[in-house]
Parts: structure tokens; sequence; C-alpha cells
């Protein structure tokens, strides 16, 4: 049997906390590398803020269209009707030429 050593807590306390010291290193210069040059998250982020912008331009649209409908129901439901009615003939139309 190999004889090992005893070493003091101080000895212990103090390598820990060197371990624990140089492992946050390592984690602070990976965290460095990886956000702060990496193209592709750069990328990312750029292309994150774009959708984020993008779906806020979207949500605005639809609930200024929403309120335009509820306020002119009835002219909304004309047009709506009026295109369905264009778009049958025009379709209607296509399959007789087609026989």
């Amino acid at each position: 049997m190999e004889s090992t050593a005893l070493r003091s807590k101080e000895e212990i306390a103090r390598d820990i906390e060197e371990t624990r010291e140089d492992v946050k290193d390592a984690l602070y210069d990976a965290k460095d590398a990886w956000v702060g040059h990496n193209p592709a998250v750069v990328a990312w982020k750029a292309t994150k803020s774009s959708v984020n912008s993008a779906k806020r331009k979207v949500v605005a649209k639809a609930q200024a269209t929403d309120i335009a409908v509820q306020c002119n129901i009835y002219r909304s439901l004309g047009i709506a009707v009026g295109v369905g009615a264009v778009l049958g003939f025009l379709l209607t139309k296509r399959n007789r030429n087609c026989r």
C-alpha cells in the first residue's frame, strides 16, 4: 500500500478555492468566446431582433384591421361577398372552358 500524507484543512481549502477560481475563469473565457466573438451568435441575435420587430408590426396591423372591420361591419361583409362572387364567377367560367 502506498502511504499518503495527510494535508491540513487549510491546504485542502486553498486547493479547492484555486480550482474554483480556475473553473470560474474558464467559464468566463468560454462565454466571451461564444457570445462576444461568434458570428453565428451575432447573426442569431440580429435575426431574433428582426423577427420580434416584424411580429410587433403584424400584431399592430391585425389589431388595426380588426378595429376597421368592427367599425364598418356591413361594408366589410359587402366587400367579402363581392370578392367571393367575382372569384366564384371566374373559377366557374374557367372550368367551363376546359371541357
